[in-house]
Order: structure tokens, then C-alpha cells, then sequence
């Protein structure tokens, strides 16, 4: 599945949009492949953003193992 908006394809949380665009306008060998690939549903870098910026952003408390 391909969004209109890459914006459909990230968990954001409020106050960090331009931190997702910053990612995914990094180059790599002079590619944006992040960019060109942010709408698809099969973008790994997208369910990694997520996944770590929904945990990154965990209080402390509760990111404990106790």
C-alpha cells in the first residue's frame, strides 16, 4: 500500500515532526531512499522510526525491567 502522505505511515509524537522529516531526508551514497520509500507500507525504515520513537519517548519508569 502506498499513503499520499508519508506523515500516514509513521507513529509521530506531537512536537517531533520535524525530527521524522530529518530522518527521512538523510542521504545515503546520494540517495534518499528513506524520503522515496516513507509512504510505502513495506518500509522498514518506517516501522523502525516508529517502534523507536514511540519507546525513546517512554518515561523512564516506565522502560524499567523490574
Amino acid at each position: 500500500m502506498k499513503y499520499e502522505d508519508y506523515r500516514r505511515n509513521h507513529a509521530i509524537i506531537p512536537g517531533r515532526e520535524k525530527a521524522l522529516e530529518d530522518f527521512l531526508k538523510q542521504d545515503y551514497k546520494g540517495m534518499r531512499h528513506k524520503w522515496k520509500n516513507g509512504i510505502s507500507s513495506n518500509s522498514e525504515d518506517a516501522l523502525t522510526w516508529s517502534c523507536f520513537e514511540v519507546i525513546s519517548n517512554f518515561p523512564l519508569t516506565k522502560k524499567s525491567l523490574h
